[in-house]
């Protein structure tokens, strides 16, 4: 399934500290072009807040089921 992103949650307020958060994860970060790398995710999180009139975001794809 492609991924779609239909709803985007504005992370502007709290990105600088989820960029220090991920220090805990040092063993998972690597250098760019790493998708996991510091660059990469500031990257997507810009590229995603363009996306919705946000400086950065995270996007999400909602699905419904439909019963």
């Amino acid at each position: 399934m492609k991924f779609t992103p239909n709803s985007f949650i504005d992370i502007s307020q709290t990105f600088e500290n989820k960029l220090k958060l991920l220090e805990i994860y040092a063993s998972e970060i690597g250098d760019f072009p790493f998708p996991r790398s510091i660059d990469s995710i500031k990257s997507l999180a810009i590229h995603r807040g363009s996306q919705a009139g946000f400086r950065y975001a995270e996007a999400f794809q909602l699905i419904l089921n439909r019963l």
